[in-house]
């Protein structure tokens, strides 16, 4: 029988993925508020704080601010503002929004992240964002495969991320190689 240790190695596994991306580190720095954070949510975070810097939206997307819109989930939006304090995305300060509905105004968000919602509610909001440049993310392969652009997914106990080019590319944004070449690559839901 395997006992906890595997499980973290697997997260510093993760977490070494994560820095793979150059600039990664500096957005996995800690502070005293951030030690009682998830080694998991720290991982998620760099990871999206990463997914905005490789990406490329279109020149007509707001531009004074870079805005994460997160959605019902406080841990999430606590642990990427302590990741992207001080840092920022193309020249601009980012900011973490948290929503709670899907008819809120979502036009000032850049990447929108969605916890494990049921079918449903995660459908509202994909639709709410349909045709606009904002690269959403959240929890299962399959996301990237049913109308999402990346899903978060475990393999072997492994963090991991699958991307839907497709997807991205309808919504007016390109993903860098370097991203792609890491990314389980999916197709569909368009």
């Amino acid at each position: 029988m395997r006992s906890g240790r595997p499980c973290i190695a697997s997260w510093s596994r993760a977490l070494l993925l994560a820095l793979m991306l150059p600039g990664a580190a500096p957005a996995l720095a800690t502070n005293p508020s951030s030690v009682a954070a998830p080694l998991e949510a720290r991982v998620r975070a760099a990871f999206l704080f990463n997914f905005a810097r490789y990406t490329q939206w279109p020149p007509h997307s707001p531009q004074s601010l870079f805005t994460f819109c997160v959605v019902e989930d406080t841990a999430m939006q606590q642990v990427l503002e302590e990741t992207i304090a001080g840092k920022d995305i193309s020249g601009r300060p980012p900011v973490v929004r948290m929503l709670r509905e899907p008819d809120q105004d979502l036009s000032a968000c850049h990447l929108l992240y969605l916890p494990q919602l049921n079918d449903a509610a995660r459908e509202q909001w994909l639709t709410r964002v349909s045709k606009q440049p904002v690269l959403t993310v959240s929890e299962g392969r399959g996301f990237a495969r049913e109308g999402g652009m990346v899903g978060f997914h475990l393999v072997e106990r492994r963090l991991r991320f699958a991307i839907n080019p497709g997807q991205v590319s309808r919504a007016g944004m390109q993903m860098s190689s370097r991203l792609l070449g890491l990314a389980d690559i999916e197709s569909g839901g368009g």
